[in-house]
This record gives C-alpha cells, sequence and structure tokens, in this order.
C-alpha cells in the first residue's frame, strides 16, 4: 500500500506540475509583454468549441470583446462569377482525339519529390512551413468532387465520421465540410449550422453566424460568397454548405482584415480550369501549431485558386485517402461525427 501510495503522490505531483506549466504559459500570454502574441492566443481558442472559457478567466467579458473586435475576420460581400472557370476535363472529353494525341506528344510528368500521389487525375502534395503541416490534394476532374450529406439533420441527431462517409459512397477521398452545431465541444454533428442546399433545394438553415455559402452548381464550378440561401439558389448552386470566410474570389485575395486565430483549418478552392483543391493543415501539435486564415489565402492563391473559402476547422479537420487517414486530427477523443464532408469518387 505505501508503494501504491507513493506512486499515486507522484502521479498527482507530476500533474500538478504540468497543470501549473500551463497555467503559467497561459498567465504570460495573456498579460506578457507583447499585445499581439496576447490577441492571437485569444483569437485562437475562441475558434475552438471547448476552450472559450479561457478568456474569462483573465479578462473581462468588454476586454475580451475589444480583442476580438480587432481581430474579427470581415465576410465580403463579392460572390463568384462562374463565367472565368472553363472546365479543362470538359475539353478532354469533348475532344478526346485532340486530347489523345497531346498525351502522345507530351510525356507524362515526373511527380516531384514532395508529391504523396499522383494517379488516374488525382495529385497529393506535403504543405510544410516553419509552423505548420498539411496536405494539398488536387482534382482535375471536378466531376468528381461533390458535397455528401447524412439523410436527416436534427439537434439531438448523430452524424457520420467522414470515413464513414467515403467508405459507404466508395469514394476514395474524404474531408471535412461544414460547420455543425457543437455546444461547449460535445455536439455529435447531427445539425449543420446555416444554410445547406442539396440538388438546388434548401434542406436546412438553422440560425447561424455563418453567412458564406460554399457550394457547386451543375456544371461543378465553385461558387462562394456571401449571400443568402436564395441568392445562392438563384446563382446555380446546386450543392453547398455555408462556413467561411471566403479566401479567394474571382482570383483576387479577400480582404477578410484579420488573420484570425492559429488553428487546423480545411478549406476547398478551384482554379481556372476546374480543378478542385482540397487543403488540410494540422493543429494544435508540436510539429503543426496550426494556420491562420491568411495562411490558408497564401497556400490557395500559389496553387493558382481562382476561389476558395475556409471550411470548418479544428479537432474536425480530417482528410482520408484509401481506407485511412493521411493527417493528424487534434481531436483526443478520436474522428468526430459531421453532417457533410466533401467526397471524391
Amino acid at each position: 500500500m505505501r508503494i501504491v501510495r507513493r506512486i499515486l503522490l507522484i502521479i498527482f505531483m507530476v500533474l500538478a506540475w504540468i497543470l501549473a506549466g500551463i497555467f503559467g504559459l497561459i498567465t504570460v500570454l495573456c498579460y506578457g509583454p507583447s499585445e499581439a502574441v496576447r490577441d492571437r492566443f485569444v483569437n485562437t481558442v475562441m475558434e475552438t468549441s471547448a476552450l472559450k472559457f479561457i478568456p474569462d478567466i483573465y479578462f473581462s467579458k468588454s476586454q475580451t470583446a475589444e480583442i476580438l473586435a480587432r481581430g474579427q475576420v470581415r465576410v465580403p460581400t463579392a460572390v463568384t462569377d462562374v463565367t472565368g472557370i472553363e472546365i479543362a476535363a470538359n475539353k478532354k472529353k469533348a475532344e478526346p482525339e485532340a486530347a489523345e494525341a497531346e498525351s502522345e506528344e507530351i510525356p507524362e510528368e515526373e511527380p516531384e519529390d514532395d508529391a504523396f500521389a499522383v494517379e488516374d487525375g488525382i495529385r497529393i502534395e506535403e504543405i510544410r512551413t516553419a509552423t505548420y503541416r498539411g496536405k494539398m490534394v488536387i482534382v482535375e476532374d471536378p466531376s468528381r468532387v461533390s458535397i455528401h450529406m447524412i439523410p436527416g439533420f436534427a439537434e439531438g441527431g448523430v452524424g457520420q465520421k467522414v470515413v464513414d462517409m467515403a467508405e459507404s459512397t466508395e469514394s476514395i477521398i474524404g474531408m471535412n465540410a461544414g460547420g455543425f452545431y457543437d455546444p461547449e465541444g460535445h455536439g455529435k454533428g447531427g445539425l449543420p449550422l446555416g444554410p445547406v442546399i442539396r440538388e438546388g433545394q434548401l434542406v436546412s438553415n438553422h440560425p447561424s453566424n455563418y453567412r458564406t455559402i460554399i457550394g457547386f452548381d451543375q456544371e461543378h464550378r465553385l461558387i462562394v460568397g456571401d449571400m443568402s440561401a436564395d441568392a445562392a439558389i438563384s446563382a446555380g448552386v446546386w450543392e453547398g454548405i455555408a462556413f467561411g470566410p471566403a479566401l479567394v474570389i474571382n482570383g483576387d485575395r479577400v480582404p477578410t482584415g484579420s488573420s484570425g486565430g492559429v488553428n487546423p483549418r480545411s478549406a476547398i478552392g478551384q482554379r481556372g480550369d476546374g480543378a478542385v483543391l482540397m487543403l488540410v493543415i494540422d493543429g494544435r501539435q508540436p510539429a503543426s501549431l496550426g494556420a491562420t486564415v491568411s495562411d490558408l489565402e497564401d497556400v490557395m492563391l500559389e496553387y493558382g485558386a481562382v476561389n476558395a473559402a475556409n471550411l470548418d476547422g479544428g479537432s474536425s479537420s480530417v482528410l482520408y485517402y484509401k481506407g485511412e487517414l493521411i493527417n493528424s486530427p487534434s481531436s483526443v477523443v478520436g474522428i468526430r461525427p459531421v453532417p457533410d464532408a466533401i467526397l471524391v469518387k
């Protein structure tokens, strides 16, 4: 019994030192000499579902509101102009002989060192910077990409894991999509927030602060922008969800006014030739702290996106490829159930 008590005492002391260290670090971040670091920290934790209480320990409600106001990401008013997207995959299908001749003349490009996979019109590349790690999926034919949704939505309902959605639909790639009802980080993923459009019809519109609609029209062109569900349907959105903010619209970086916090992120974009870009950044880990909204804009523009938008992130950010996860989700309880996902057949 003495040995057991000593072991328990040691465990207790270790945990106490760890908690004291965490508390001390947070105190330095909040009260230290750098206001920029303090603001970034507050914006980061306020973007989570379960850690929003931390600023209340150190600041009054008004002080926290002031910090958030300085770091608030503005929602742009611009909306995608789809006339600028000419899908190359459609041209190849319409002109098979020309495409065949072209493929004979031009040898297939060798994959670069950072290419994770190159097959059948799909390329996966590693994203590495000093502060975050991630993966970019490039799908040449946008008709292979769709927004998959669970059959029914309910506040107390349970969603599905992206892995399960992909496997049940025989998709080779899956990524999380829109936001969902998640009180204090304990949501079950059964209720999406904001407008949800399926086959050109509004199927859900639970009240939320998400004003950016992200979706595809029947020509598989990505449409993003701050608009109502009716406006989105009128603009041609066939399947869509809500989150945001928009990152790139009509080839231009969106002036959001702030870079937001540092967190795991997911985003979707489209090049002018129709190729779809699916980006997942890991975060809340020693090797990858996470990315800001501005970081996502940089990556999307680097890859040639003419339209792009931020999707739900944090512990929901996952990327599935052929039977396994190829990112490192930050959720300590495993893959979270969600109401919708971006899938690639």
